[in-house]
């Protein structure tokens, strides 16, 4: 039987090989159905925590979002607190009661800059409304005593936030952002109040339906809800699950994403809340889980399908995996540059909020320095015609005499300070004069010298013929100011700083306008400017100076001034070399027009004792005007309004009307405009501190006064008033809008 062994043996090979087979074919099945679902689990598995992570990340930058937007709405209502508090200092709750129209509309104006504000309140310390932005006049009855924001603000100095309110005067929703008002020593005033729209909010959380969240709220820390969107169901919140919710944010109060179960609905959901600096106030966003699971869901429906398929077979499956392997690394991709992408659009937003924002806040500044400058002008006018009448009473005029012209010399300062002021706030036109440059050489060297330092020589060279220009002289020495500390900067270790002015004829190939101009040239020896850098120095916020020592607006009000003269500016640098930076300005034919001495006895010889009226409302301004009224020889009653103006001129025969233009009830322009029509043969004096009064009278042939002003000036423009009426020019009643430039007929 030996010879069946090989038989036999290659038979037990041949088992063992077929037992290998089966064995081998049974671990491919089982690996067919175990490696599969094992890959489909821990896919599940991380494509899940890959949805609640994704979810967190949302939550996380959506709040951040949000909260910042919030934080910056809260920003302008300390703004607008500020502006209140600006508008009021110094006034008594009666002072503010006379003044109620001429404040309401002060704040109405500046309420609808903000669409947030649905109303802004001034209250007494008994609850009683002082203004309102909206509601004039107030109701005599209405009282706000027992409102809980101002029944805390007795007791408490903090900022208080009010739950849901209704209206009493108008049948609205707010909630109110109150401070407490005090006086000078300390005690209790009254309430400054916002009503802040919730619709506003609604509105804005709105706009991240899109983006994945459920719920966004905003609400005080105590747990009352502001706003939320969408808005709550009509079920109230268990006092249990409102407390454990509190405790979990006193553990980190600032901010945190937390996994939890929602107030109200009392479903899971992934919550992120924010604190909003300052206020007792959190922002929450949050999304629920059922969108995780289902965004899971919809993510796994694919998987499931190719591992089932996978199961087929090893082959079959490996194909599979590879393919899905290949199409999540794509996925993968796809969602991070789609994320990068979203990353660099919210980056863009922010920096385009920030910009509306610190244009917001530079309009405020403005506003307010205008505001600020027009007071001001009150206040020197009072100091220079108190000056005036002390040299006109004083019985040492030596002695008299010195301190008085130091009075008046410091109230010549302040008015410089205020029209500087008032240059800022807002460019006027109306200051242009003709003047020839040459005249003025000493006194642009001096501003020169004055912005640079002792290391830096300073030349001003003019020609002797240069041609008239008409240009605003103060916005003109800010230009030569913002010149001369740029070239300061760029000579840290000194230099020349070279001023010189020449004609340039028509014909010249440099002149960069139509006719012929004054071209004025700063020259230094500065470091120079870079060539990639030239063409942006004259934009707004450009500055080469490095972060925090320039605001970059120095060479763009050069440039806003040269192009308000009708001009134009040119630059040219040499790295090392310096800076030449030229103002073309126009030539003008008007000369300039020789001014009488005020003490010139030529001008009071043949003045008539004329029967004056004075119309103003500051009671100090009308005393002062009074007694220079009184020294030039006038007699002249006070009258503090339009209305009773209009009384005194049709019971009293004046000669002359002096009126402010900016008064409760009718303006002065209006009461110039009624007196054109009914009264041409009148003459009418408007004095005014607002440069953009000037612009409007300017061309409608009113004589201006610009506050404040002296006696001899006084007495100047009542000479040219009388002047306008005998030679035949009036002042036109209505302006004419064409080209965008205001014209008056017959001017």
């Amino acid at each position: 039987m030996k010879p069946s062994e090989p038989v036999d043996s290659r038979s037990r090979a041949s088992g063992r090989s077929m037992a290998l087979g089966r064995w081998a074919f049974g671990i491919a099945t089982v690996g067919s159905l175990l490696v599969p679902v094992a890959f489909l689990a821990g896919f599940a598995v991380l494509s899940y925590f890959e949805r609640v992570r994704s979810a967190r990340e949302t939550v996380l930058s959506q709040l951040m979002l949000i909260e910042e937007h919030v934080a910056r709405i809260f920003g302008t209502f300390e703004l607008i607190r500020a502006y209140v508090d600006e508008a009021t200092d110094g006034l008594t709750n009666d002072q503010i009661r006379l003044q109620e129209r001429r404040m309401h509309l002060k704040l109405q104006r500046f309420s609808r800059d903000y669409p947030q504000v649905q109303d802004i309140w001034v209250l007494d310390e008994s609850g009683r409304p002082l203004i309102s932005a909206n509601v004039f006049p107030l109701p005599a009855n209405l009282d706000l005593s027992d409102r809980e924001y101002f029944q805390v603000q007795v007791k408490h100095d903090k900022p208080f936030l009010s739950d849901l309110l209704s209206g009493r005067v108008q049948d609205v929703k707010f909630f109110q952002l109150s401070h407490r008002r005090v006086r000078d020593n300390g005690s209790f005033a009254g309430v400054t109040a916002i009503s802040v729209q919730p619709d506003y909010f609604y509105s804005y959380f709105r706009k991240f339906s899109n983006s994945g969240i459920n719920h966004v709220t905003l609400w005080r820390d105590d747990g009352t809800v502001l706003v939320r969107f969408p808005e709550l169901p009509n079920v109230k919140s268990p006092e249990a699950r409102l407390e454990r919710f509190l405790n979990t944010i006193a553990k980190k109060p600032d901010w945190d994403v937390i996994a939890g179960r929602g107030v109200f609905e009392n479903v899971p959901r992934t919550i992120g809340y924010h604190k909003v600096a300052g206020y007792p106030l959190y922002v929450t966003v949050s999304i629920d889980d059922a969108r995780v699971w289902q965004a899971w869901r919809e993510a796994m429906l694919w998987p499931l399908l190719i591992g089932i398929a996978g199961a087929l077979g090893l082959f079959a499956m490996t194909c599979i995996a590879s393919r899905f392997a290949e199409s999540e690394s794509k996925a993968r991709r796809a969602l991070e540059d789609e994320q990068l992408i979203r990353e660099q659009m919210e980056e863009e937003r922010h920096a385009i909020e920030e910009a509306l924002y610190q244009a917001q806040k530079m309009e405020a500044v403005a506003r307010l320095t205008a505001g600020v400058a027009h007071d001001f002008n009150n206040i020197l006018m009072i100091v220079r015609g108190s000056a005036e009448a002390l040299r006109r009473r004083a019985t040492e005029p030596a002695r008299s005499g010195r301190l008085i012209d130091a009075i008046v010399a410091g109230a010549e300062r302040g008015q410089t300070l205020t029209r500087q002021l008032l240059a800022f706030s807002r460019p006027s036109a109306a200051h242009a004069a003709t003047i020839h440059l040459q005249d003025q050489a000493a006194d642009m060297k001096r501003l020169m010298v004055q912005s640079t330092r002792t290391d830096i020589d300073v030349e001003v060279e003019m020609a002797r013929d240069l041609g008239p220009v008409r240009i605003d002289r103060n916005v003109f020495e800010v230009a030569l100011i913002n010149l001369a500390v740029n070239a300061r900067d760029a000579m840290p270790a000194g230099g020349r700083l070279i001023l010189s002015a020449r004609n340039v004829a028509a014909d010249d190939a440099s002149l960069p306008l139509i006719g012929e101009a004054v071209a004025i040239t700063i020259r230094d020896t500065g470091s120079g400017i870079a060539p990639d850098h030239l063409g942006k120095v004259f934009e707004p916020f450009f500055t080469t100076k490095g972060h925090g020592k320039g605001r970059g607006l120095g060479l763009s009000q050069v440039y806003g001034f040269a192009r308000n003269a009708g001009g134009a500016v040119t630059i040219e640098s040499t790295l090392g070399r310096g800076t030449s930076i030229t103002l073309w300005l126009p030539r003008v034919e008007t000369a300039v027009q020789a001014s009488v001495e005020p003490g010139d006895p030529a001008a009071k010889a043949d003045r008539p004792c004329h029967a004056v009226l004075l119309v103003e409302d500051n009671p100090g301004v009308a005393a002062s005007v009074m007694g220079m009224f009184k020294g030039l020889g006038y007699a002249a009653d006070w009258v503090a309004d339009a209305e009773r103006a209009a009384a005194a001129l049709a019971s009293n025969s004046y000669e002359l009307v002096l009126c402010d233009v900016v008064m409760p009830g009718q303006s002065g322009f209006d009461l110039a405009e009624g007196l054109a029509r009914s009264r041409p043969d009148l003459p009418v004096i408007l004095m005014t501190g607002y440069s953009e009064m000037l612009e409007q009278a300017a061309p409608a042939g009113i004589e201006v006064l610009w506050k404040p002003f002296s006696e001899a000036a006084l007495g100047d423009a009542i000479a040219r008033a009388f002047d306008r009426i005998r030679t035949g020019q009036r002042v036109a009643p209505e302006p004419v809008a064409t080209d965008n430039v205001i014209r008056f007929p017959g001017i």
